[in-house]
C-alpha cells in the first residue's frame, strides 16, 4: 500500500515508514469526517454478512488505515505550527491543549472552570489560557459557549424539545440570557431558528 509520506521506492522497503512522522497517533477525541466515517460506516454494515463480504471488509481496513494515516500526517503538520524548539515539547503541549479541549466537548453541559481545565492540561492556569488561546485562536471559555450553542442548535434542529429544556441540557440556566447569546451567534431567536427548519 502506497502512503502520502514517502515515495513508493521507500514504501517498498519498509511497509510501515512513517519517514519523520511521529510514530504513534496523538490521543484525543476525533469528529466524525469524510475521510473516515463513511468507510467505518461500510464496514459495520458490512460485518452483518462477515462470511460473503470478508474480501471487501479486508480491502476497506486498507482504506481506513489509508485515510488515518493522513489524518496523522496533518496532525504532525498542526503539532509542527506550535511555537517551541524541541519536537517533544510541541507534540506534548498539543496532547495537553487537546486533552482541555476534549474535557470541554465532552462535559460541555457542566460549570467548567479555567482553574479545572488548567488541570486537566497539567498546566499552571495562566500558561495554559495563554497556550489555548495562542494554538485554538480562541479563549477555553469562548470555545465552550460555542460548543454548548451548536449543541442547541442541533438539538433545535433534530427534536421537539421545549427551548427551556435545551437551554438546561446544555449548561444553561437562564433562558433569556442563553436567548439572547443564541441570538447573537445565529441571527435568530432560539424559536424563530427552529421554526426555519420546519
Amino acid at each position: 500500500m502506497s502512503n502520502s509520506f514517502t515515495s513508493d521506492d521507500e514504501n517498498l522497503e519498509n511497509v510501515f515508514c512513517f519517514s519523520n512522522v511521529h510514530k504513534e497517533f496523538v490521543e484525543k477525541l476525533y469528529e466524525h469526517n469524510n475521510l473516515v466515517s463513511p468507510i467505518l460506516f461500510e464496514i459495520k454494515r458490512l460485518t452483518k454478512n462477515f462470511t460473503s463480504n470478508a474480501q471487501r471488509i479486508t480491502e476497506l481496513y486498507y482504506q481506513l488505515l489509508e485515510k488515518l494515516l493522513q489524518i496523522h500526517k496533518n496532525e504532525f503538520k498542526e503539532i509542527n505550527n506550535i511555537k517551541a524548539i524541541k519536537a517533544s515539547t510541541r507534540k506534548e503541549l498539543y496532547k495537553r491543549l487537546h486533552y482541555a479541549k476534549d474535557y470541554i466537548d465532552s462535559c460541555y453541559a457542566s460549570q467548567i472552570t479555567l482553574h479545572e481545565l488548567s488541570l486537566v492540561a497539567l498546566m499552571n492556569t495562566s500558561y495554559f489560557l495563554r497556550q489555548y488561546k495562542k494554538y485554538f485562536r480562541i479563549t477555553p471559555y469562548q470555545y465552550l459557549m460555542q460548543r454548548r450553542l451548536h449543541k442547541a442548535a442541533e438539538m433545535l434542529d433534530n427534536t421537539r424539545l421545549p427551548v427551556a429544556e435545551i437551554c438546561a441540557a446544555v449548561g444553561y440556566e437562564d433562558v433569556s440570557s442563553f436567548a439572547k447569546l443564541f441570538k447573537k451567534q445565529f441571527s435568530f431567536s432560539p424559536e424563530v431558528y427552529r421554526k426555519r427548519v420546519l
